[in-house]
């Protein structure tokens, strides 16, 4: 089936393909439809938010605020925060969001706190392996994923 010769419906962030199921006759059934796959992720906006569509250079550009742009998560939140030397805010931030990204996240800051240690836990638990790069090179590779994500 090529795309859009089915339903697309929006559910939550990911966009799923769906087709009517038919009966016997070739009549749709009362039943509905099934899922043909998943075609892609949306995100969904909230009114007023800044931050669609932003790249690594608009969030560096967000560090002349004196508040990180609405509708980052705490990940992203995080990284502002650590950018602006607030290494205690961002921390609690990472805390908070307990995923991958959280955790990719959780381990740079306690690389560049110098506790290897703690980062690498921090890595495993993202599924990552420790990072080699210079922190400014890993922060901003961190930064452009989660971004890329948002787009």
């Amino acid at each position: 089936m090529a795309a859009g010769d089915g339903l697309d419906e929006l559910i939550g962030h990911l966009r799923l393909e769906i087709e009517p199921v038919t009966a016997h006759h070739g009549e749709p059934s009362v039943q509905g439809r099934r899922l043909v796959a998943i075609v892609g992720y949306h995100r969904v906006l909230k009114p007023g938010d800044r931050t669609a569509g932003m790249d690594v250079k608009g969030f560096k550009a967000s560090l002349q605020q004196a508040e990180p742009p609405d509708g980052l998560n705490a990940a992203l939140q995080a990284l502002w925060h650590q950018a602006k030397g607030n290494w205690d805010r961002a921390h609690g931030l990472v805390q908070a969001q307990r995923d991958a990204d959280g955790a990719w996240v959780h381990a740079h800051l306690h690389r560049a706190a110098g506790e290897a240690g703690n980062a690498g836990y921090w890595y495993r638990h993202a599924g990552r392996p420790p990072s080699q790069e210079r922190l400014d090179a890993e922060w901003e590779q961190i930064a452009s994923a989660l971004l890329a994500v948002r787009r």
